[in-house]
């Protein structure tokens, strides 16, 4: 039985070797066409999951380093808050787990290993708040580092159990969602742990692609601008997301800006151009200082008020001083006076050569004296 498969062996082996030969001696160039896509069938086979996911992984913490803010943690002290221990908005581990999972969760998008699309979410994440799961805009938003606000969290959490239907085993599943009742600040709570964070946010995002056909500029402006603008935009026929709002309002407002940004910097993290493309450094920048507006704003008016408060106390305080200069200065008149009269009644009475003083001389004596201590009093 060896032998047999042996010999079969040899004669398959020396059929081809006679058609190489063949094709050699004939047609050269077919041969080197067939190696030459042979060795690229085996360069692009050679290349595996793994791979694609070190290059993301190495793209995304090259990204931390420049779009992640460093930020000083606040400490409270005697002498009020202190900035202490400069840090980024995230940990390193944090951050690596973040990316982790965003590459795992993109398989369930069906994303391509190799596509640019899989840097979209982070870039959305980038953009909305550079990955700072403690970051507050004061915008309304209920679920930080993603950018729901109340109404948007509702209808995407509407589509997250009824229109998705996640169950316990799928990859998106947040059991503390199904709780009942589920208020607000519960949600907040649930929402603090930025695996859950991520989670709903893929699974919101699953159900867009769904809705707008893998469109992913449809996508972002979605959820963006809200489900009513964008499907309207659908239904009206339009093909593309238009420049401005159809209705007027917010004329110069140009609605491509959110998703081209998010676009040139998820196509910018995948080519290694870390560099704040485009329009990016801006936008992100007014994300980040409109917090500190906001906290410097309310810091002037409290100097303000503590400003005027002190200028009342300090016009008091003068009025009182007028006041009481004006009664010591009617007191030290009168008592200059007494004095004078009692000077002039001792001199006469030396001048009469009287020895002894007279009820009245001792009165004007009493006065003065009177007056003195009062003013001395006043002094102090």
């Amino acid at each position: 039985m060896k032998a047999t498969l042996w010999i079969a062996s040899l004669v398959i082996v020396a059929s081809v070797s006679f058609f190489l030969s063949g094709i050699q001696r004939g047609e050269s160039h077919i041969k080197d066409k067939i190696f030459n896509d042979i060795m690229e069938i085996n360069k692009l086979s050679a290349t595996k999951e793994d791979d694609y996911k070190r290059t993301f992984i190495n793209n995304c913490l090259l990204a931390r380093q420049v779009y992640q803010w460093s930020w000083y943690r606040s400490e409270k002290t005697t002498v009020g808050y202190i900035n202490a221990e400069k840090r980024y908005a995230m940990s390193l581990k944090e951050y690596n787990d973040l990316v982790e999972l965003s590459w795992k969760l993109n398989r369930q998008l069906n994303i391509p290993f190799d596509s640019w699309e899989n840097y979209i979410p982070i870039s959305k994440w980038i953009l909305e708040s550079s990955i700072n799961p403690y970051a507050e805009h004061n915008t309304g938003e209920v679920i930080r580092m993603t950018g729901y606000t109340v109404e948007g969290m509702v209808i995407a959490l509407y589509h997250y159990k009824h229109t998705l239907c996640i169950q316990r085993g799928h990859p998106f599943y947040i059991p503390e969602l199904y709780e009942n009742p589920l208020s607000e600040q519960r949600m907040k709570e649930v929402f603090r742990n930025v695996e859950n964070v991520v989670k709903f946010d893929y699974a919101y995002i699953q159900y867009l692609l769904s809705e707008y056909d893998y469109r992913w500029d449809w996508v972002l402006t979605g959820f963006h601008f809200g489900e009513a603008k964008t499907l309207f935009w659908k239904s009206s026929g339009l093909k593309m997301i238009p420049n401005y709002r159809l209705d007027g309002q917010w004329g110069k407002y140009f609605l491509r800006e959110y998703y081209q940004n998010v676009f040139e910097l998820a196509q910018g993290i995948s080519l290694g151009r870390m560099d704040r493309i485009s329009r990016f450094e801006e936008i992100v920048g007014i994300f980040k200082r409109s917090g500190n507006a906001i906290t410097e704003y309310i810091n002037v008016v409290r100097l303000r008020l503590k400003a005027e408060e002190k200028a009342l106390d300090m016009d008091e305080k003068c009025k009182q001083v007028q006041s009481q200069y004006s009664q010591y200065r009617a007191i030290n008149e009168d008592l200059l006076s007494h004095i004078s009269i009692l000077n002039e009644a001792v001199f006469a009475c030396r001048a009469d050569d009287a020895i002894k003083e007279n009820n009245k001389l001792r009165q004007w004596r009493r006065k003065v004296v009177d007056l003195f201590n009062k003013l001395t009093g006043m002094k102090r």
